[in-house]
């Protein structure tokens, strides 16, 4: 069996797991623990964060596998090419934050007439989205090295689980409701350090730039399927 069909094997057992945790949490866990505005406005978060996610980093996972066979080259750390994933998500971030902040008083300004809780907790999508988006950069990246299970248990498991663990406590009295939040950023940072280290145990860490590698039409190139990316995101 080769090393495409065991990953294969391994995602599937992750995936049907994380489905069957899922389901545990919103068919008994969530109706008991949480009422329908603190749903709502959880699902909200999370929802919107990963609506943002593109425009984080233009292109997607989809540019991150796209491209690496022009990077790969075991002898050159593939010419940098994990590098220049951080500067593209860097560029993302330095045009989506102003953006966010400077739209966000309006943006509650809208959904607060309707739910308070939308004031309290909207602040809480760009972390999300911030920390969704790197780690999805790691765990693509790890898929050109044709490993899929451990980032897939790491992205699937870990945020339902915690949430699990989050709403138990909030249940039980041991939590605020706000905490659910702080939490889920722990959860989900706790998924990019695992996602990065994942890669080192790989040895495929490499964050040495090669910028004589980064000519003109290659740049274009992935520019303009980045852009193409975003707008089918």
């Amino acid at each position: 069996m080769g090393v495409v069909q065991r990953q294969g094997i391994k995602q599937s057992i992750v995936t049907w797991f994380g489905m069957a945790l899922g389901a545990v949490n919103v068919f008994f866990i969530f109706p008991a623990a949480l009422s329908t505005e603190q749903l709502g406005i959880i699902g909200f978060v999370r929802d919107s964060a990963i609506f943002l996610s593109p425009f984080l980093f233009w292109g997607g996972a989809e540019l991150i596998v796209r491209f690496f066979p022009r990077f790969k080259n075991d002898a050159t750390g593939h010419n940098g090419y994990l590098f220049l994933q951080q500067v593209i998500f860097g560029m993302g971030m330095a045009v989506l934050v102003p953006l966010f902040l400077i739209f966000q008083q309006p943006f509650l300004d809208f959904f607060g007439k309707k739910e308070p809780l939308y004031e309290a907790f909207t602040p809480f999508i760009l972390p999300f989205a911030i920390l969704i988006t790197y780690a999805a950069v790691f765990s693509s990246h790890a898929l050109n090295f044709k490993r899929a299970a451990m980032p897939a248990l790491f992205n699937e498991l870990t945020p339902k689980l915690g949430l699990m663990i989050l709403a138990l406590a909030f249940w039980l009295g041991g939590m605020s409701f706000s905490g659910i939040f702080w939490g889920q950023l722990v959860a989900y940072a706790f998924i990019v350090l695992a996602q990065i280290w994942y890669l080192h145990s790989l040895g495929e860490l490499h964050l040495r730039p090669n910028f004589s590698f980064l000519k003109k039409p290659l740049l274009k190139e992935m520019a303009t399927f980045g852009m193409f990316g975003l707008v089918g995101n």
